[in-house]
């Protein structure tokens, strides 16, 4: 029989699949995002510009920032483990990396770079990075995932970038992946010659994601420092977030064995003072209870490094995420919270110190759940 009801449940069934309610059905105000009003977890973007224009820079900071629950611009971000297929040059994207290297000091950030060409076009190869990225997300104890395919005409093997067929074949797993794992999927493309306003190749790429981003070369800004912009040209599910700007800059490392400066590229977003963000509407918790947890969660991580070590608050107030985003950009109110959430903790009987300034998690506290702890203070 093609359709049935239950009827004790009301339960619908039509070919073997259960209907939805359109108009019956619990609405969900709270979208899981990874970067609030541009990704989403269990969705698929597209984030694309010319060449030279600093795309995989970008990316790459992007992918920093949610790796270490800071937030950017005007974006709220979510800790998140970051794979980075970087099938076009794995040396270089772990290069845009290292000026981030002194925000994340105790190394409690996952960003990760798979330094090989994936093809999302083969179901099979699919289907092991489906498995391998749940046991990735398991061993980190990650709650949420992002995963970059940079460039993504590296990551179809032999299909057509033009053909319809294709290019759908590849975003439905694209998508499959995202749906399987939760995570956010970001290919990153480049434009079409003369048509910067849209991913080069087939209609399908814009028609088959949730988002689409684009890049664009910002010119006559009075500044050496090259500047692109980012404007969302199409977002599936919620409002299209507001165009973000980032700063290429050229981070002196050193110098080479002949004396010559070696340099690196880093995206700086343009607006980047945390005084700037939106503040949440609703909050699961107070604020201190939220920051208490966060930081139990980092004592727990450094925990599982080394159980031995006490971590001063100046160590902890540098790893701790985007519970403390409002205070982030001065150090002493920083440390001052951090230091609050910690004699909370000991309070609790969660965190012991040892007199001279360090703290640890005591190793009888039992895993915390992903409600925020109640404190007393």
């Amino acid at each position: 029989m093609s359709f049935q009801c239950d009827a004790s449940t009301d339960e619908k069934t039509f070919l073997g699949v259960k209907l939805l309610s359109a108009l019956h059905f619990e609405l969900k105000l709270n979208r899981p995002y990874i970067v609030k009003n541009l990704l989403y977890e269990k969705q698929v973007s597209i984030l694309a510009g010319p060449s030279n224009t600093g795309k995989s820079s970008i990316v790459v900071s992007i992918a920093a920032h949610v790796a270490m629950a800071h937030a950017f611009g005007e974006y709220r971000v979510k800790r998140t483990a970051v794979l980075y297929v970087a099938a076009e040059d794995p040396e270089g994207i772990r290069e845009r990396s290292i000026g981030f290297k002194k925000a994340d000091p105790l190394k409690l950030a996952v960003f990760e770079v798979f330094p090989e060409r994936f093809n999302l076009a083969d179901d099979g190869r699919v289907d092991s990075l489906i498995a391998c990225s749940l046991a990735f997300k398991e061993h980190f104890g990650a709650e949420r995932l992002m995963v970059v395919f940079d460039t993504l005409n590296l990551c179809i093997g032999d299909s057509d970038e033009n053909s319809s067929r294709d290019m759908a074949r590849v975003l439905a797993n694209a998508q499959r992946i995202a749906a399987k794992t939760n995570a956010h999927v970001m290919l990153v493309h480049h434009t079409g010659n003369g048509e910067t306003g849209r991913p080069r190749g087939s209609s399908a790429m814009s028609g088959n994601v949730d988002t689409v981003a684009i890049l664009r070369k910002m010119e006559n800004q009075g500044e050496d420092v090259p500047m692109v912009l980012i404007t969302q040209e199409k977002q599936r599910s919620v409002p299209k977030g507001k165009a973000l700007g980032f700063k290429i800059e050229s981070l002196r490392m050193g110098d080479d064995d002949e004396g010559d400066p070696f340099t690196v590229p880093m995206a700086v977003p343009v607006i980047a003072d945390s005084t700037l963000i939106a503040k949440p509407t609703t909050k699961i918790g107070s604020e201190s209870d939220i920051r208490s947890t966060e930081v139990l969660r980092v004592l727990r991580a450094l925990f599982a490094k080394d159980a031995a070590r006490f971590y001063e608050v100046r160590e902890i107030s540098g790893a701790v995420g985007e519970a403390f985003e409002s205070v982030r950009s001065n150090a002493d109110s920083l440390r001052k919270a951090t230091r609050r959430s910690l004699d909370a903790l000991i309070g609790a009987g969660k965190v012991e110190a040892d007199g001279n300034g360090g703290f640890r998690v005591l190793a009888n506290t039992p895993p915390q759940g992903h409600e925020p702890i109640r404190v007393h203070h």
